[in-house]
């Protein structure tokens, strides 16, 4: 049974990125698409109106949004996606790349619950998962890493809030020694960004090598920038 919810799963997808809705036979009757508590609508939507309600919800919000899975997880009646989530906001104009997790729920054959997350391991938890557990490995981090840059090229404070832990800490570094104190929490990834950036009209980093060493990933990169207000620029390597 688990195997034909993988499969299920793979065709809900297809319709639901690739059509904007789900068809009714998939679907049982007291379906549920559950939002989690810091969307920006909240809440859960019922029955397979409700559910293809919310799918076109997103639909109207975001364009040309994907979702790129990279690992499934059987778990009982339940299948976990890992990903990352592609589009453009409408409202914002901004082009996002964000970790995402799903939880679907099945009962012979249809779907009687979506559950979605903003992050990886607020996924796994949800499902009772541990990292182990879940065959998550350096290759998940490496991706991480580029997604965050991804997400500091744009300075989007927000994405990149979303895939860090509430008591993550950023430490800034001159000539190899930390400087100062770390900034500390989601709070505190809003001020690096901005005392990082805000000096710059433009501020590029080109990954130039990505590798996992354990639990950590280090970047070898190449930074190129101009001041604001002058004729500065930065062309210099970084490793991170």
């Amino acid at each position: 049974m688990e195997k034909e919810n993988v499969n299920q799963l793979h065709w809900a997808l297809q319709q639901l990125f690739g059509r904007g809705e789900i068809r009714s036979e998939l679907l049982a009757d007291d379906v549920e698409w559950v939002n989690p508590h810091d969307a920006v609508e909240p809440g859960t939507r019922r029955g397979p109106e409700g559910f293809n309600g919310a799918i076109a919800s997103v639909f109207a919000t975001w364009d040309d949004v994907r979702f790129d899975t990279e690992r499934v997880i059987e778990n009982g009646d339940d299948v976990v996606a890992i990903g990352v989530l592609h589009g453009h906001v409408r409202a914002a104009g901004m082009e996002i790349d964000s970790p995402h997790g799903q939880i679907w729920t099945f009962r012979d054959g249809r779907v009687v619950r979506m559950r979605w997350f903003n992050t990886h391991s607020e996924t796994l938890e949800a499902a009772g998962l541990s990292v182990t557990e879940s065959g998550m490995g350096p290759e998940e981090n490496v991706e991480l890493v580029r997604v965050a840059v991804a997400a500091y090229q744009r300075r989007d404070a927000q994405a990149l809030r979303a895939i860090t832990h509430e008591d993550a800490e950023v430490f800034t570094l001159t000539e190899g020694e930390t400087e100062g104190e770390p900034f500390r929490g989601h709070a505190g990834i809003g001020e690096w960004l901005e005392d990082e950036l805000d000096p710059w009209e433009e501020f590029r980093v080109e990954p130039l090598e990505i590798s996992a060493v354990g639990e950590r990933v280090l970047m070898r990169s190449r930074v190129t920038a101009r001041g604001k207000g002058s004729s500065v620029e930065l062309n210099a390597s970084l490793s991170r």
